[in-house]
């Protein structure tokens, strides 16, 4: 390609970065905040440039050509390498800042981990503060897009090119009964654990709860009674009735100070659930966020 770089955009580089990840002009155009025919001409001027279609129409959007392809990856680390030189070195102090974190996580997280959590930053950060959105949904993808959520926290999948996935623990479930249950006693088995009344939560953007998905590799089915909406509810349903569920087993142990359950180990074998921390690859290097990052991975050894 023998081409005068003193004429070249590099704006057109983010164009074909945002096509590669996108596959959609419509889409590219309202992540570069540009018009449908900028974007169209932009491509235009790529074709031109690199003598090649780069991206032709698809059923469902544009569809990478080969050339395309293998310009991908040289074009995002010369974007990296002009936006690590561009972006001006930011630090953090803990003990002066006054950050804002936006985080989504579920009702169970908020009860048991956020509380020693908080307290923990109000001794290291005491003016950073917390803004608790729900646990994601499908909607909160386009939030951290935006910068509105800083981290997601989640067992389900949130699906994105430009999102890093990051291990935040694995829960261990248990069984949790009313500790004068008329049939249960002793050690829990499968037969009872499936014929004996069950209450559980209801499935989220219709994915599924985390025991719905895990058990549904072992079709053991349950004896569903009841299904509620709040995890938080199943502890007190059980310890006033002949019902059984599965809870992450710190909840089981904070209920079980006060309530009257009784803790069961599963019948059967069973993968602990994995939890994953989501956030926007734009902010991998941003030192508040890293500070905050690092913050919350604290949670899994309290």
């Amino acid at each position: 390609m023998s081409k005068d770089l003193r004429n070249f955009d590099l704006n057109l580089l983010v164009v074909f970065h945002a096509l590669s990840e996108e596959a959609h002009l419509t889409r590219t155009a309202e992540r570069l905040h540009l018009s449908q025919p900028a974007v169209s001409n932009a491509l235009s001027r790529l074709r031109d440039l690199f003598e090649d279609e780069l991206f032709v129409r698809a059923p469902k959007g544009m569809r990478p050509t080969p050339k395309a392809k293998s310009l991908t990856q040289p074009i995002q680390e010369a974007l990296n390498l002009i936006q690590s030189q561009l972006t001006p070195v930011d630090t953090f102090c803990s003990e002066t800042a006054k950050n804002c974190f936006t985080i989504s996580v579920n009702e169970y997280a908020e009860l048991i981990d956020l509380p020693d959590f908080i307290r923990m930053l109000r001794a290291s950060a005491p003016n950073v503060s917390l803004d608790i959105y729900p646990e994601s949904n499908s909607t909160n993808i386009e939030l951290i897009r935006s910068g509105e959520i800083d981290i997601a926290i989640d067992y389900l999948p949130i699906t994105g090119k430009e999102l890093v996935k990051e291990l935040f623990y694995e829960e261990r479930l248990v069984v949790i009964a009313s500790n004068v249950h008329p049939i249960l006693r002793d050690k829990l088995s499968t037969g009872l654990y499936t014929s004996l009344p069950y209450v559980a939560v209801r499935p989220r953007d219709h994915r599924g709860s985390h025991t719905q998905i895990i058990l549904g590799k072992k079709s053991l089915k349950r004896n569903i009674t009841m299904t509620v909406t709040n995890m938080l509810a199943i502890p007190q349903i059980v310890s006033k009735t002949d019902m059984l569920s599965i809870v992450p087993k710190r909840l089981a142990e904070y209920f079980q100070s006060f309530l009257p359950i009784a803790i069961h180990a599963l019948p059967f074998d069973l993968d602990r659930v994995p939890i994953y921390m989501y956030y926007h690859q734009d902010k991998v290097n941003n030192q508040a966020h890293k500070w905050f990052r690092q913050q919350l991975l604290t949670i899994s050894n309290l």
